[in-house]
């Protein structure tokens, strides 16, 4: 969790964080207060089977998805809720995600969805995020 005006997505590596911890799911449920915020969110997800698989981002403002160091979804940029979306194809098993996320002002918004192999669109399930202990 970090804090800061941002028009573009900062990079993460450089700033400080505010606070770290674990998230169950990618939501704002983390963010302290609504506006001048960011977020980094690192873990894997998993892949139930081979396959192609599209990745979804609603956000107000800016948000990035990578797998691994594929940047699969960009939804940068200070914008209303827009949705953006990419396709990657996954084996089955673990892959690392991070998911960024910023807010200026005005409303708030961030959702993370995606689509598989045997199942419609829908938010990514905390069943298939994990972290490193």
């Amino acid at each position: 969790y970090y804090e800061g005006a941002w028009n573009e997505m900062p990079d993460f590596n450089a700033l400080k964080p505010v606070e770290k911890g674990i998230a169950g799911v990618v939501d704002l449920s983390k963010a302290k207060r609504p506006e001048q915020i960011g977020l980094r969110f690192t873990g894997f997800v998993e892949a139930p089977k081979d396959g192609d698989y599209v990745f979804y981002t609603v956000s107000d403002d800016g948000s990035l998805l990578h797998i691994g160091k594929t940047e699969v979804v960009a939804n940068d940029g200070l914008h209303p809720p827009i949705e953006q979306a990419g396709e990657i194809a996954l084996k089955a098993g673990k892959h690392a995600i991070t998911v960024t996320f910023f807010e200026n002002s005005g409303g708030e918004a961030l959702q993370v969805l995606w689509a598989g192999p045997g199942f419609e669109k829908q938010p990514i399930p905390a069943a298939a995020l994990f972290h490193q202990p």
